[in-house]
């Protein structure tokens, strides 16, 4: 299990639409920032700038044609309700 430096953490909890990517990239699977921008109701630019600040902190990791994914260390089972990030657990239902 890949622990992510606490630092790293606060660069995303800075953010809500942050963890709102993380999830959808954990439920929905790889995606480029155009797809994920209104999943998230945000735009492209801001999307891909902050995938760009989730892949600096080691959480995502680009394929082809900047394709974005969680790193395979990460990547909860299907039907998985949390995505542990070492320290802390991100719920993928939204806390709903």
């Amino acid at each position: 299990m890949k622990r992510i430096p606490p630092q790293s953490l606060q660069l995303i909890l800075a953010d809500h639409r942050r963890w709102s990517i993380l999830r959808v990239l954990a439920r929905e699977g790889p995606m480029p920032a155009g797809a994920l921008a209104p999943r998230i109701g945000a735009d492209t630019p801001w999307t891909s700038r902050n995938l760009g600040i989730l892949k600096q902190a080691g959480l995502v990791s680009a394929k082809y044609r900047r394709v974005y994914q969680i790193i395979p260390e990460l990547q909860p089972a299907p039907g998985a309700e949390f995505l542990d990030l070492g320290d802390f657990l991100l719920r993928l239902d939204g806390g709903k």
